[in-house]
């Protein structure tokens, strides 16, 4: 079975996948953060953000995908065959796997997985978490929510619903009632 956890920013995913990691351990699992950050260590994807845009280091693309609409469609398309053939790899090899996928519904890509896991926090939690884990203003944190798509719809849409509003201890028994429920 293929699941895929998503959740928006600071909602706790890289949280839930180290606890569903150790509860899980017959599961293998990824990170589609991962996998786009080895596409941009690629040398040829490198040098197609270098023409197309000027740049090619993460941080001033990511400047530019947040910025510039014609920019993000640049990006995407130099990016997305990458991470998709990666991502097509994976779950072709592994019978258990849980990849953590945090655009999943905005790439339209739910389909590629037989069970969505959702994870949920409160938008004030979560700017107060982003803004002490990355150092972000309450601007760019909203920025950046505002480009994905709301809680609720994801919510609907998932299989599974971890509610991450509390602290660490309620967060692992969230996630010990969900790994026994997939087990």
């Amino acid at each position: 079975m293929h699941y895929v956890i998503t959740g928006n920013i600071g909602c706790g995913k890289s949280t839930a996948i180290k606890e569903l990691k150790l509860l899980l351990p017959e599961f293998s699992f990824y990170s589609i953060d991962d996998i786009v950050a080895q596409a941009y260590r690629d040398e040829t994807i490198k040098s197609q953000l270098q023409a197309m845009l000027g740049v090619s280091e993460k941080h001033q693309v990511r400047e530019l995908f947040f910025s510039n609409p014609q920019s993000k469609s640049t990006v995407e398309s130099i990016i997305n065959p990458f991470v998709n053939k990666q991502l097509q790899d994976i779950l072709s090899k592994d019978e258990n796997s849980i990849t953590e996928y945090p655009v999943v519904f905005e790439y339209n890509q739910v389909h590629l997985f037989d069970k969505v896991i959702f994870l949920y926090a409160d938008d004030e939690i979560r700017v107060q978490r982003v803004i002490q884990r990355n150092g972000f203003t309450r601007d760019q944190v909203q920025a950046v929510m505002q480009k994905q798509l709301p809680q609720e719809t994801k919510m609907n849409a998932a299989h599974y619903v971890v509610m991450n509003n509390g602290d660490i201890e309620t967060l692992k028994q969230e996630l010990s009632a969900l790994a026994e429920s997939i087990k």
